[in-house]
């Protein structure tokens, strides 16, 4: 799968090139590129007819490349039509041989090829496990191509020269989670030197207005010619949360995960409700009605459902699911946490899929469902403490006694249940 996850990237990202984006010093690279894509029916594939399954499994086309094995090496002959319906030894060999020829022959001619702009693949919706295969099995798929993308850009793609002109790079899209199991050695190494990591949280929330988040909220609200500032101009009002009330920028920080799609979740809800309404902006009563409050708790649970399908299937995230609206209150400590597990009905079920009590604990505060609660009423998250220096944060074990508390997600109450007490 690590080849053909090569092989495949080369071709998408390859085929998308075009004559007049290449430099006069490439053009004979690029021609040679083409001619080795068509060689090995590439340049057949479309993405209606493509299926990964039967184009690795077809030994046909392992062999159409055109190799011929020998005890020594394997030769390259465009045009060969072998064809072989037993799955022997020296076929597998020749199957395996083509996949790494193949890569030579496009990282040799990469060497050669000058663009004239930057050309980037980006690779997204690894992290969305279709319902019909298991995480096993899907796994074995995507976490190969997770180092395919790494050994393309660093071992291959990086030796096309005079980079500053035009570059070749393939941008995978993950989450932080798929990227640390994946297997590729030093991982913490290969994020801070070889990713993007998109951090948008803040740990000062009064200090909001400086941060990159508020400035691109601020973009989606603006318009053309207007000098005054958009959050202002709709949302210039407090927000009451119980007995506290609140700036509207710090309410919807403390609603979602810091994320710019919750904020356009928000502003889409907002909208809606303000049309329901017949008003035109928003004002607070909009914000702390429970139809607004339902719906965007709604958003945030799907969310949550979507993030835990790439590991666990419906019936264990159900069964999941069932045990937090179990507890009817946003506050709890670890021995209550403890007691709610030993009464929960289902419990043993839920040992088989999700493992010790601690387990599922730091399962709900790696996935943001819960915060721990520390002195001064300060909410250490997830995604406020992971950074690129510390992407590794988590609940320490032997830090959390009996006493220790914790509190759910503001956005979780509606859906499940759990109320301010």
């Amino acid at each position: 799968m690590l080849h053909f996850g090569r092989q495949f990237f080369h071709y998408k990202l390859l085929s998308t090139i075009e004559e007049d984006e290449v430099s006069f010093w490439g053009v004979s690279a690029m021609r040679s590129i083409k001619k080795t894509l068509d060689d090995f029916n590439f340049t057949k594939i479309t993405m209606d007819t493509f299926s990964p399954v039967s184009f690795m499994d077809n030994i046909k086309f392992s062999m159409q490349g055109g190799f011929e094995a020998s005890d020594n090496n394997a030769k390259f002959h465009s045009g060969t039509n072998a064809t072989s319906e037993n799955q022997t030894s020296m076929q597998k060999h020749v199957y395996e041989d083509n996949w790494q020829k193949f890569i030579n022959i496009i990282a040799s001619e990469l060497e050669r090829l000058r663009l004239k702009k930057n050309h980037y693949l980006f690779v997204d919706g690894i992290d969305t496990r279709p319902t019909d295969i298991s995480y096993a099995e899907y796994t074995e798929c995507i976490y190969p191509l997770v180092r395919a993308v790494y050994d393309l850009n660093n071992d291959i793609l990086s030796h096309v020269k005079d980079r500053a002109k035009g570059r070749l790079q393939i941008v995978l899209l993950t989450r932080l989670d798929i990227f640390l199991n994946a297997g590729l050695s030093n991982a913490g190494s290969k994020i801070s030197d070889n990713s993007a990591f998109l951090n948008w949280s803040m740990t000062n929330e009064k200090q909001y207005s400086s941060t990159d988040l508020y400035k691109l909220v601020q973009k989606m609200l603006s318009a053309p010619d207007s000098k005054e500032s958009p959050w202002k101009q709709y949302f210039n009002f407090t927000i009451d949360r119980g007995s506290k009330s609140l700036d509207s920028f710090a309410y919807f920080l403390r609603l979602s995960t810091s994320k710019p799609r919750d904020f356009v979740k928000i502003l889409k809800i907002t909208k809606e409700q303000c049309e329901a309404h017949g008003i035109q902006n928003p004002t607070a009563k909009i914000i702390e009605s429970d139809l607004f409050q339902r719906a965007y708790s709604t958003y945030f649970v799907d969310t949550l459902r979507t993030a835990l399908s790439f590991y666990y299937d419906e019936n264990e995230i159900k069964l999941f699911f069932d045990f937090i609206r179990s507890f009817n209150s946003c506050f709890f400590n670890y021995a209550r946490y403890q007691g709610i597990w030993q009464e929960f009905a289902s419990k043993e079920q839920l040992h088989k899929a999700f493992g010790e009590p601690f387990e599922l604990l730091e399962l709900m505060f790696d996935f943001n469902l819960i915060a721990v609660v520390e002195e001064e009423s300060y909410y250490r998250w997830k995604y406020r403490e992971c950074t690129i220096a510390n992407y590794d944060y988590g609940i320490e074990k032997n830090a959390v006694k009996p006493e220790t508390n914790f509190m759910f997600h503001w956005t979780a109450e509606k859906e499940f249940g759990l109320y301010l007490k």
